[in-house]
């Protein structure tokens, strides 16, 4: 019981960069950050929290733009995502990855709230509430994409936090002063319900089924307004 000893193998492991590397990309503070909240099916939870896994610790360059679809790659069920609400057409329909735009949602209002440019964003074909009003980001692989540049002149470190119904993104770098000033129009309803009929041959003559109750066409406007440290 006193005479025993084990060999330790040691590794020694060389890290990417040096501490002089890492300082010097300036990455020192917050600098932005956004926090939605979700639920939903177990999948689409499961999915919200895989997408935010890949674009975890994303290092974006000066000058360098981001893109959603280039650093998550294509969302399959190879990478682990499972099917869930997507938005198809209009209509909500099981799909694989659907939750994903959850996450491009809150990187997107986290660069709007910092200032960033946005090269590339589109919004969902469907209104959803928990959402900032006319500040949604779909995305869908490989054609509708988020993007954004990073105009700060130093690096930008990507970090996604994961907790119960909510999700955090962060941007830490160096501290850039900025004033962000918003206008949101209000959500206007601009049509009819839209009406779809479906003949079915087992209903009487003259019988009508209402099998779902849509929403009528709706619009909205935002405006953003980025000053710089002058007032610009």
């Amino acid at each position: 019981a006193t005479q025993r000893v084990v060999q330790l193998p040691v590794l020694v492991a060389v890290p990417a960069r040096t501490t002089e590397q890492a300082k010097a990309l300036g990455i020192e503070d917050v600098v932005a950050s956004y926090t939605t909240v979700y639920s939903g099916t177990d999948s689409r939870l499961h999915n919200v929290a895989l997408a935010a896994k890949l674009i975890h610790n994303t290092l974006i360059g000066p000058g360098k733009i981001f893109s959603f679809n280039g650093t998550t790659g294509e969302r399959t069920v190879e990478k682990g995502f499972q099917e869930a609400p997507v938005i198809v057409g209009g209509e909500l329909v099981n799909g694989i990855a659907g939750g994903v735009c959850q996450v491009s949602t809150t990187v997107f209002n986290a660069v709007y709230e910092a200032g960033l440019p946005i090269e590339e964003r589109s919004n969902h074909a469907l209104y959803i509430s928990h959402y900032p009003q006319g500040r949604d980001a779909t995305v869908d692989y490989p054609g509708l994409d988020l993007r954004f540049r990073n105009d700060t002149g130093h690096w930008l470190l990507l970090r996604s936090f994961v907790s119960p119904g909510r999700l955090t993104v962060n941007f830490y770098g160096t501290k850039f002063e900025r004033k962000v000033e918003t206008e949101t129009a209000p959500l206007v309803v601009t049509g009819a319900v839209p009406l779809k009929i479906v003949r079915d041959p087992k209903l009487k003559v003259g019988t009508r089924v209402t099998e779902e109750i849509g929403t009528p066409p709706r619009a909205t406007s935002v405006r953003r307004r980025v000053y710089d440290a002058d007032g610009k």
